[in-house]
């Protein structure tokens, strides 16, 4: 089995584990923290979502599914500018949700 197969099945078994339904699967779409984050297009590796509960993490989508990044220290995630931006400069975001509560 080739590794990409093999890495793409144990992320599916994975997601299966933590709660993704058959709608919410490898590579499109993942639960974390409790809610679903879907990505358009996994192959997109400039599709970022903010972390459903943790400003200070993204969620970057790639070819294994949505992934949990940590911005640097003293740093939060600010969607409108899919940047992780010092905690103490204030930018509105202003979004749509890409979360579903599971």
């Amino acid at each position: 089995m080739h590794a990409s197969t093999l890495a793409l099945a144990l992320v599916s078994c994975l997601a299966l584990l933590h709660g993704a339904t058959a709608e919410c699967s490898s590579p499109k779409c993942a639960v974390i923290e409790g809610h679903e984050v879907h990505c358009s297009n996994p192959a997109a590796w400039h599709e970022y979502h903010p972390h459903p509960t943790d400003n200070h993490q993204y969620v970057q989508c790639t070819l294994y599914g949505p992934q949990v990044m940590k911005c640097p220290l003293r740093t939060v995630w600010n969607q409108a500018l899919t940047i992780c931006v010092h905690e103490h400069i204030f930018i509105p975001q202003v979004f749509a949700s890409p979360f579903r509560h599971s």
